[in-house]
């Protein structure tokens, strides 16, 4: 059984391998993230599935690696044109917000980096980030495994980093169990006040105000969640503000969930993406989750 539920989302922007099992070597060799000082990563939430047949886990661990930005020039000229076309102004309140998401989205993506995550007491060297700085595989671990190291239906991991490096990068997967109720919920709109119909209400929620709840939706997905039900968002925002995001989701009370949102760098054709219907651009994720 599933619910679906599906809003059209536009989001308005002016502006500028298979992975490696270490085995049983994993706690004595010799390797380790390639992050930077100056670099953070960010690992999604994402939902593991079970092979019954093989007593195997599939463990999707997706993230992205980045340098942050402080660009006072690009900043000034966003703020200029939300000013002008839109007349929305940058205030003491609002500030804090507009420079984290602006700055999210102008992050210096960071290509070619070997992340290293310890899974269940393993390392696993996952491909190297692409161009967005994003990295992506699936590490298969037993079910005696999975069953050893996971806590109220999460296996969480950490990025293996060297000595000097006391930063803790962490990320977690939802078991999934094969039976029982996938929700596939929007984010804009459906369980966030958004207003995408309105460009400018669209802009102010996005990047000024405090994200809101829709009203009675985190109260009735909660109401929805029991131990074989499974919550995965679908959403045409950007990857850069998953962050954000996924910190508001925390904050009103929603289940856990697995995100999937939209692929985009500043830089190059894929700012178009933005603009791409959400019929266009979510079937695909819906698809991956129902696989």
């Amino acid at each position: 059984m599933l619910r679906a539920m599906t809003v059209c989302v536009l989001f308005l922007l002016a502006g500028c391998g298979q992975c490696v099992d270490c085995g049983d070597a994993a706690s004595t060799i010799d390797v380790v993230s390639d992050i930077e000082p100056d670099e953070t990563v960010i690992f999604f939430r994402t939902s593991g599935s079970l092979d019954e047949s093989k007593q195997e886990w599939h463990l999707p661990v997706r993230g992205w690696i980045y340098e942050p930005e402080e660009s006072v020039a690009r900043k000034a000229a966003f703020e200029k044109i939300m000013d002008e076309k839109f007349d929305l102004a940058v205030t003491k309140e609002t500030q804090g917000n507009f420079s984290r998401r602006f700055n999210l989205l102008i992050a210096d993506n960071e290509r070619g980096k070997k992340i290293v995550v310890n899974i269940a007491g393993r390392n696993h060297e996952l491909p190297t980030s692409a161009e967005n700085g994003h990295f992506e595989t699936t590490v298969v671990i037993s079910a005696a495994d999975a069953a050893k190291h996971s806590e109220n239906g999460l296996i969480s991991y950490t990025a293996v980093t060297g000595d000097t490096d006391s930063r803790d990068f962490s990320g977690a997967i939802r078991l999934l169990d094969s039976n029982g109720l996938s929700v596939i919920s929007d984010i804009d709109d459906t369980v966030k006040v958004s207003n995408v119909g309105d460009h400018k209400s669209l802009l102010e929620q996005t990047f000024l105000l405090d994200f809101v709840a829709a009203p009675g939706m985190a109260a009735l997905y909660r109401e929805w969640s029991t131990d074989d039900t499974g919550f995965h968002f679908v959403s045409s925002s950007p990857w850069q503000l998953y962050d954000p995001l996924r910190e508001f989701l925390d904050r009103d009370g929603f289940p856990w969930a697995s995100f999937s949102l939209k692929p985009v760098r500043f830089r190059d054709e894929t700012l178009l993406d933005l603009f791409r219907k959400g019929t266009e651009t979510k079937p695909a994720a819906i698809e991956k989750i129902l696989d």
